[in-house]
């Protein structure tokens, strides 16, 4: 959950570039909020997914690697434009890894310059 805490820390530095964090957990929605939201203080939403249609959409599903043998999301962010295009992705096998937000900012900035620049050729 250290992870969601470091996004949290970040979360005005990824206001002030126009982006707008959430998570994504298998957890149903009384959980994510009950246990994560509210005791860590988080000012962004985590989306329940009980159903594991965003995790099988994005494949990112972990199968069988879940308590009791359950399918979960693998580690992974993503940077998706207003289009819906996806535009960075960070992948791990291990649910240990996870991106720093300082390297999701990183690459929020990249993704950005490259859409201005392309906006300042047409």
């Amino acid at each position: 959950m250290s992870e969601l805490q470091g996004l949290q820390r970040h979360i005005a530095e990824f206001e002030k570039r126009n982006c707008k964090v959430f998570a994504v957990s298998v957890d149903p929605p009384e959980l994510s909020r009950e246990r994560v939201v509210r005791r860590l203080r988080l000012s962004y939403a985590i989306l329940s997914d009980v159903r594991r249609e965003v995790i099988e959409k994005y494949q990112i599903v972990h199968r069988g690697a879940g308590m009791g043998g359950t399918d979960v999301a693998r580690p992974a962010e993503f940077l998706i434009d207003p289009e819906g295009v996806i535009r960075w992705t960070e992948f791990t096998e291990n649910w240990r890894v996870r991106a720093r937000p300082e390297q999701i900012l990183e690459a929020l900035d990249d993704v950005q310059s490259k859409k201005t620049a392309l906006a300042t050729q047409d």
